[in-house]
């Protein structure tokens, strides 16, 4: 038995070797712009770790590919990547609100409010705002999920407002801000994640003064809120327990 987990591990070593080889050379070639080459790679390590079953770098390897097509402009394709990612990665295990899956979300809606007015884009915000709203609706989502959903609404008024639609997005961001509301200290990363969501869809709206106009009674309220503090009870438990250790 032992035999048999020794090989089971030394071959995981070498499932390990091969796909990390394989992302140092796209990362080589992405430095001799070499683009073609490096996707090759990469689409090459995901075959590596799906025949063997290794999901380790899977999500790096999503990570880079939906980077090289952001970077060229190829919003489609980061889309189609991004949407393939989180469907993988559920199908290898990892739950909804594993932190890859959940950045994957937020990159998604990122690359949603980069569109110009098309059909992907307004397509995309509604099937993933969909699926967000029934873990909502139904308590199934922890509070991650609602700061989710209100991360997607807030960039599906950003697209909004880029497109001109102020009244279907002062709707969408009102929406937003009924959603936007912490229980307890929401991770670090999130926090992050918002608010730059936050910042960009500020920013959009100050560019044009029909919008400023639009959203001047909005304005003040795009600003991550001050996360909950421990009670004064808690704290004093705390304290005291300290003391006796």
């Amino acid at each position: 038995m032992k035999k048999s987990d020794d090989s089971d591990r030394s071959s995981g070593s070498q499932t390990d070797d091969n796909v990390l080889n394989l992302i140092s050379s796209a990362r080589t070639s992405l430095l001799n712009g070499d683009f073609e080459k490096a996707e090759e790679d990469l689409h090459l390590g995901l075959a590596i770790s799906g025949n063997t079953k290794n999901s380790t770098h899977v999500p790096y390897i999503y990570d880079i590919l939906s980077a090289m097509a952001f970077s060229k402009g190829n919003l489609e394709k980061a889309v189609n990547i991004l949407e393939e990612a989180m469907k993988e990665l559920i199908i290898l295990g990892f739950p909804e609100n594993h932190h890859h899956v959940t950045d994957f979300r937020f990159r998604l809606g990122r690359v949603f409010s980069s569109f110009t007015k098309c059909e992907i884009a307004e397509s995309g915000f509604t099937n993933s705002l969909e699926e967000l709203k029934k873990n909502v609706d139904f308590g199934s989502g922890s509070q991650d999920c609602r700061l989710l959903y209100s991360d997607l609404l807030f960039r599906y008024g950003l697209y909004k407002v880029r497109n001109t639609e102020y009244l279907e997005a002062k709707q969408i961001i009102n929406q937003a801000l009924e959603n936007f509301k912490f229980d307890v200290a929401p991770q670090p990363r999130f926090l992050k994640f918002i608010s730059y969501t936050l910042s960009d869809l500020e920013n959009e709206i100050k560019k044009d003064n029909d919008a400023i106009v639009n959203f001047a009674d909005t304005l003040p309220f795009l600003r991550v809120p001050e996360t909950p503090k421990p009670s004064k009870q808690r704290s004093s438990i705390s304290k005291e327990n300290t003391l006796k250790k």
